[in-house]
């Protein structure tokens, strides 16, 4: 599908981030279009469920006239928060700095973990696909802390440390 089909088919609003079809066919409900998949991301079906589109980069078709050339990034990690101002085009590694706290940490700080042989509390970042040590602390508020300050110097805007 062409970003010129897109704006055939669908209309937008910037404002609330919903994506609407144009006319009503066989089959499509009235409201905003989207289901959310395994990811939590809106997807729409197309051609007769043959075609899957994630919401956002249709979105972004729809606006700049072509398909973005690499990820779609939700600025505030929200996956179905699709308003035209928290969409930006991002790298992968880009992407990858603006997720949350794993699902499966147990200190309660993302980039923070609990170092058994020194009984510290260990921070570390991941920059360019390798792991990178910022040190032992005290305290898991502490490594927090050391986490937050090379977040920002070395992710810059893609940084999220919740």
């Amino acid at each position: 599908m062409s970003p010129q089909d897109i704006q055939q088919v669908f209309n937008y609003d910037p404002d609330t981030g919903h994506l609407y079809w144009r006319e009503r066919k066989q089959g499509r409900k009235f409201g905003a279009v989207g289901s959310k998949d395994k990811d939590g991301y809106l997807v729409v079906w197309m051609n007769r469920r043959k075609n899957r589109y994630p919401v956002h980069r249709i979105i972004w078709a729809y606006i700049h006239g072509e398909w973005p050339k690499d990820q779609i990034d939700h600025v505030n990690g929200a996956k179905d928060d699709n308003r035209l101002i928290n969409l930006r085009e991002a790298t992968t590694a880009q992407n990858m700095r603006n997720v949350g706290k794993q699902s499966h940490n147990t200190s309660g700080f993302k980039g923070v973990s609990w170092h058994k042989l020194r009984n510290k509390w260990r921070s570390d970042i991941k920059i360019n696909g390798k792991q990178l040590s910022l040190g032992l602390f005290n305290t898991p508020e502490e490594a927090y802390l050391a986490y937050c300050d090379a977040a920002k110097k070395l992710h810059g805007d893609f940084a999220r440390w919740k």
